[in-house]
């Protein structure tokens, strides 16, 4: 299994852009941290927060998931610090969630970015997400009670 990452096309953002919105807000659903009124706003309200210029904000990067010339996902991360970075979003399309991709697509960002460090925010009701970073080796590292956990690792 070959996996690459391909730089994010201006179309690729502005969908991503969409996504990302709608997904954060059911997220904040299901963590019970903002009502259905609130959550797109909210979402779209942070998002705008976290980037400014769009896909041309400072140390932000986005990056289409390729496994063996099959667009698979897509990463967001950002620059943190010197040889640090957030990994903002990891996402497997749902017809390659069965695949055991994320995993490998998570395996492979550890050496992409090179970084020394990778850190990262989960809802707590994202199980399996959870599980998989877990798995991975990520440790907690602050919990924000009623729905978040933030997790690093030392690559």
């Amino acid at each position: 299994m070959k996996i690459t990452f391909r730089p994010f096309t201006n179309e690729e953002y502005y969908r991503f852009e969409e996504w990302e919105i709608e997904s954060y807000a059911n997220a904040l659903i299901r963590s019970k941290t903002e009502s259905k009124e609130d959550a797109l706003c909210v979402s779209a309200e942070e998002l705008e927060d976290l980037l400014p210029d769009g896909p041309d904000t400072d140390g932000n990067h986005f990056y289409t998931a390729v496994i063996d010339n099959t667009d698979v996902g897509f990463i967001w991360y950002s620059e943190t610090g010197a040889d640090e970075v957030f990994l903002s979003e990891l996402y497997i399309f749902d017809e390659f969630k069965n695949k055991e991709y994320e995993e490998a697509v998570l395996s492979e960002f550890e050496k992409f970015c090179q970084a020394s460090l990778i850190s990262l925010h989960v809802f707590d009701c994202d199980k399996d997400l959870l599980k998989l970073y877990k798995k991975a080796g990520y440790e907690e590292y602050t919990h924000i009670p009623p729905a978040s956990t933030y997790m690093k690792k030392e690559v």
